[in-house]
């Protein structure tokens, strides 16, 4: 008897919980175990949890009136896990792994880009799987090398970033990372990662405002003094995350984008944590109409259930990597089939 649930997820988990301590103290003696059944005075009777008993997941929950007008004794809505848990579950009995290399992929795979694409920032058609974010953010870097490249201009391997910002845990996307407390300790950032002011505007005296404008003007010295033919992107979070949640003030992101592609610098957002309605909008891109050229994403696009990052890019781009040859890039697990499954089932509910 759990009393009134509002989240079934909820109630799931406090009876994994309370199962999983069950069996803790079994192992430790202080209760016994007979005929799969926990027996002590201090516990109702559980049933020992087999996985074979459990071809698919389904939560039933007691219910009442003051949880469903159902009434008791029907089933319960299936919670959000328990039916991503269902859709990997069908994928992994279908095809369990299969790797996106050699012009070959999966299912669930073409389904999800075509997904993202759908709801995507305009422009943005086209999509390289990884695990994570970092690894979202590693695959737009080298891209982006490659992309000048074939475009003639190999003196743009310069990439600009943002105090507070935070991109990732490789070495190159923690040099991204405008945090000291991320770069400090392995002597980062590398060479050619230029960091310029994140508007976070406590304790300038400025407005958020004034010091947006600020920090376009340091933005666009920084250019200057380097000379935007050795840059080749800039990389921005909508809003800042680990930085401190730092809410661009009004104008700022529009300048921004307009500065970069006044000198030919392309424009990645990084929507790892802004990404899948977490400001009301499938992109905060969109809010700002940032139009970026390359747009990465992680966390949201599975709610965290399976490890799943994803790297878009604009019709030009890709039109340019189509017409070059073979792209030697992707990881072992680019468009995991199972994950891609998980995410198509999170962006469905």
């Amino acid at each position: 008897d759990m009393g009134v649930v509002v989240n079934p997820d909820g109630a799931t988990m406090q009876v994994e919980g309370c199962v999983t301590m069950g069996l803790g103290y079994a192992l430790r003696e202080e209760v016994q175990i007979r005929d799969g059944k926990v027996l002590d005075e201090n516990f109702d009777t559980y049933e020992v949890p087999r996985f074979s008993w459990l071809p698919r997941i389904e939560t039933v929950l007691v219910k009442n009136d003051a949880l469903t007008p159902q009434g008791g004794g029907e089933p319960a809505i299936v919670p959000m896990g328990a039916a991503i848990a269902n859709a990997v579950f069908e994928q992994m009995r279908a095809v369990a792994f299969y790797p996106s290399f050699f012009n070959t992929t999966t299912e669930p795979t073409i389904r999800l880009s075509a997904k993202l694409a759908e709801h995507a920032p305009p422009g943005l058609q086209h999509t390289i799987f990884s695990n994570s974010g970092s690894e979202a953010n590693e695959t737009a870097l080298k891209l982006i090398r490659a992309y000048w490249k074939l475009r003639g201009k190999r003196d743009k391997t310069k990439v600009l970033a943002r105090t507070y910002a935070y991109h990732g845990v490789g070495i190159a996307t923690t040099s991204l990372t405008g945090l000291p407390s991320c770069t400090e300790p392995f002597d980062l950032p590398l060479p050619g990662f230029l960091h310029v002011p994140g508007p976070y505007s406590y304790g300038s005296g400025k407005s958020p405002e004034e010091y947006g404008a600020w920090c376009l003007a340091e933005t666009e010295k920084t250019i200057e003094r380097e000379g935007a033919h050795t840059i080749g992107a800039m990389f921005v979070e909508p809003v800042q995350g680990a930085g401190g949640v730092v809410v661009p003030p009004a104008g700022y992101l529009a300048a921004l984008r307009e500065l970069c592609r006044r000198h030919e610098i392309l424009f990645v957002a990084d929507e790892v944590i802004t990404g899948f309605g977490r400001l009301g909008a499938w992109f905060a891109s969109v809010l700002w109409d940032l139009e970026p050229d390359l747009l990465t994403t992680a966390k949201g696009i599975t709610s965290g259930y399976l490890p799943l990052g994803a790297t878009m890019v604009s019709r030009e781009i890709a039109a340019l990597f189509e017409s070059s040859g073979y792209l030697a890039h992707g990881f072992t697990y680019t468009g995991h089939p199972t994950t891609c499954a998980a995410a198509l089932a999170n962006l469905d509910i």
